[in-house]
This record gives C-alpha cells, structure tokens and sequence, in this order.
C-alpha cells in the first residue's frame, strides 16, 4: 500500500522523522550513501501514486505493513523506502549489495573532471577532432604524407598540427588534474548531515559525530532556530501536534524561545509566542530577560519587547539578577547594561565593574564609574593588571580609591606586562596597610618567568627605593 508524502516534503527537500528512530547531526565523509527515511500520517490509500512516482524518480514509498512485492527485477529497479520501519529499510539495502551487488541509495560523489588515466588519450584527441579546423588540417596532412600532390613538405602541416594539438592536450590535462584535486577534496571533507538510520546508544565512533540531536529534548525546534529557518519550524510545530509524536523527546518545544534569544533572533522569539497555543510540547521559559542580558549579542531590541511591548511576555526588570550581570559585563554588554540602569535595575552590584574591569571593557568601567554608586574592589585593578589591560589600569589608578590588592604587582610582572608594572609603579597606590611596593619579590618573579625587560625595570625601582630611604636614614641623624 502506497502512502502518500507529508505536507511539503517534496517541495521543500527536507526529510520527516520517523517515530522509531533517532535523528544525529553528524561528520560523515560526503561519497557515504544519501539515505533517507520518508514518513506519513496517513494509512489511506492514494490514488496519485503516478504523480508521486514521476516527482520521486522512481522511488516507491511503501508501508511497513504491507508485504514485499515478489518480483526481484522489480525490486532491483525501485528504490523502496518501509515507512516506519528502519529495520525492513536495512534488511533491503543488505539484500541488494549482497545479491545484486548494487546500492539501492544514490551516491552523492561530485565529479567536475573530463577525464582519468585510461581514456585521458583517445577521448582528448576525440575532443580536439570534434573541431572542424583541426579536422581540415588532420586530412591534408594525411594527403601530403600519402600522395605526391602536395608541392611542399611533406612534414609542413603535421608538425604544426601535432605541436598544436600536443600543448592543447597537456593544459587540458593540467586543468582536468586540478579538477580531480578539488573534487578529493569535496568529496573527503566533512558535511553536516541529518541520519535518520542511526539509533541512540548506538553511534558509532567513526561517524565523527558532532551534535546527537535524537538524545536530548528539544534538539530538532532549537536547530531549526540555530539555522534560522522558520519552515522547518512550522512543519516541526505541525509535527508535534500528533498526539503520537508528541512523545518524541527530540521534537518537543523545549527551551525554543530561549535559544532564540541567544542566537539573535527577534523575529523567531516573535512567531513562537505568538504560536505558542498551537505547540502543545511548548514549555514555560522564565527570566527571558536575564537570558537576554547574557547573551553575546547586544539583544536590546529583545530586552525592550520582552519588557514593554504588548504582545511580549511582559518580563520584569527586577527579576534579573547580579549573576546575569556579572555575565553581561562578562561579555561587554554595555548597551543591555545601559538599559538595565535606565529601567532601574537594583541588581548593580561591585562585583559588575570588577568584573568588567577584569575583562578589559574601559566603556563600560566609565560607565559603571559616572552612573552608578556601588563602585568597585580591589579586584578590578587586580583583574586588569594581571591581564594586561594598562588603560583600564590607569584609569581605575587616576579615578577610584580602592587601589590594588596585595600581589597585583607580582602577578602583572609574571605575566609580563610591563606598560601595567610602569603604570602600577608610578601612577597606582600601594596596598592598603603598606607604604610601598614590594619590589623585591616582584623581581624575582620577573626571573623566574623569564620577563628580563620587567626585572631590569624593577631592578631599577629597587635601587630608587634603596637610596630614597638611605636619604631619610641621614636626614634624621
């Protein structure tokens, strides 16, 4: 019994998924089989199979209730593909490579070359004859060396020719040569695809798997949102309307809106709560703002609909907390945090400029420094000096109070930052509870890392230490 095509399975080139198996976003070597595993609803009979057959080349769709037909030469002719039935669909592709030593599946091997080493010579000289002058010339040469007509050499039209059609040969051997290097490559890299035939618990090691999509729930809706492509979307919503794939964990509407608030995505977070009355799998996603602030991207778009417009979820601005922050400014987010302080956020905390200040954002230092009153810690100066940031170094030296913490200097110095060390030395105050500098550790952790020019320059802070003490010991007595 013939079963019909799910809704735009043709027409948009994309497979459904059967209830039985599971779905793995793989690496595979792109010469491996194309298979394909095509599911339907339905189990009425259709009388377009005609029409199917015509779209489908060939390819029958049969339901894994019926029985193989028993005319072996028309199974070598058809490709059959068992709705529902990955094991039928496998004991098939078997059947053909052990006893007809065929591949019920097309190969999807690319080959842009003309040629190969066996018929590289007969097919090239048949494509240089093709051309009407170099026919011409073949023949009169032929006559000058088989007849005395010719008043000239005999030698005068062949050797041209064959010098022309011997250089012609040559590139056109060195462009199909480079054609077969690419098409190696093409056909050895790594694609990504979706098999179908592939169980979980059951993968193997040499698929190169990347991305298991049929082990964790929701996988299918949030690549569909990751590639951003709102038909896949609507046929996996139409999906998980069926009461019987609902229990697909891989198709359920899990984390959707989320995952599209990390990826960007306003127009998908708008479709998905509009559409959330149709996805019955579409679970509850709170603190969608604290997802917004702590994304990569600067989602601020996002942030105001999710809290002012109408047809958001109406998020409160109050639910975000200092963590959230802490990873906005993690990330540099200086347009979420603007509009955080906007909104009256109270999540602000110290730890946000020390965080901030650790990750090299001066913009957002500034910030935080001319708009907000929590200030910041040690450390901030700490953070930066240790990683190298000597403008933020400066400016938290030139316009906060909270000085660095103990070992800032040791730890700057066997990074080797010697812009920071300078800066520390010159412009920042010492550690709260001493009067200067250890110096002396400082360069030795300076050799110790291996840092000469920070242990030269130390050096010479040490002996400038040394004689300004030498001058107050003397200045007493």
């Amino acid at each position: 019994m013939a079963l019909p095509l799910p809704q735009n399975a043709i027409r948009s080139g994309r497979s459904s998924f059967p209830g039985d198996v599971a779905l793995v976003s793989q690496k595979v070597d792109a010469t491996s089989s194309a298979n394909t595993v095509i599911t339907s609803q339905s189990k009425k009979r259709h009388n377009k199979f005609d029409l199917l057959t015509s779209l489908l080349r060939r390819n029958r769709v049969i339901d894994n209730t019926s029985e193989p037909s028993d005319n072996t030469q028309e199974l070598i002719k058809s490709r059959l593909l068992f709705v529902n039935d990955v094991k039928r669909t496998m004991e098939y592709a078997t059947y053909m490579q052990k006893f007809h030593h065929a591949d019920p599946y097309s190969a999807n091997t690319v080959r842009s070359s003309k040629y190969s080493a066996l018929n590289f010579l007969p097919k090239s000289l048949f494509e240089q004859f093709r051309r009407v002058a170099n026919f011409y010339f073949l023949i009169i040469s032929l006559l000058q060396l088989c007849t005395d007509l010719s008043p000239t050499n005999e030698y005068s039209t062949i050797g041209p020719l064959m010098l022309v059609l011997t250089a012609t040969m040559i590139k056109e051997g060195l462009e199909d040569r480079a054609r077969h290097q690419q098409d190696w490559v093409v056909n050895h890299g790594k694609v990504e695809t979706l098999d179908g035939m592939v169980e979980p618990g059951k993968i193997d090691a040499s698929l190169d798997c990347f991305t298991q999509l049929g082990a964790f729930r929701g996988k299918l809706p949030r690549f569909a949102i990751r590639q951003r492509d709102l038909h896949m979307l609507e046929v996996l919503q139409r999906a998980s309307q069926n009461p019987r794939l609902q229990k697909l964990p891989q198709l359920q509407f899990y984390g959707v809106r989320r995952c599209a608030i990390q990826y960007n995505s306003l127009q998908l977070l708008k479709w998905l709560h509009a559409t959330r009355d149709k996805s019955p799998t579409m679970t509850d996603e709170p603190r969608l703002l604290g997802a917004a602030i702590t994304c990569y991207f600067d989602n601020v778009e996002i942030m105001e609909w999710l809290h002012s417009s109408p047809e958001g979820p109406h998020e409160a601005v109050d639910r975000v907390t200092e963590v959230e922050l802490c990873h906005a400014a993690e990330f540099g987010n200086i347009r979420g945090i603007r509009w955080l302080h906007e909104h009256g956020c109270t999540a602000f905390t110290p730890l946000v400029m020390d965080t901030a200040a650790t990750h090299g954002y001066l913009e957002l230092v500034t910030f935080l420094h001319e708009n907000r009153t929590e200030g910041c810690t040690t450390r901030a100066m700490h953070g930066a000096a240790l990683n190298g940031y000597h403008e933020v170094v400066k400016f938290l030296a030139l316009n906060r109070s909270e000085g660095p913490s103990e070992r800032t200097l040791e730890m700057a110095t066997s990074a080797g930052h010697l812009r920071c060390v300078k800066l520390l030395c010159k412009v920042a105050q010492p550690p709260r509870g001493t009067d200067s500098w250890n110096f002396k550790v400082a360069h030795q952790c300076a050799i110790d890392a291996g840092h000469r020019d920070v242990a030269r320059f130390l050096a010479i802070q040490t002996e400038k230490g040394t004689k300004e003490k030498k001058r107050w010991c003397f200045g007493l007595f």
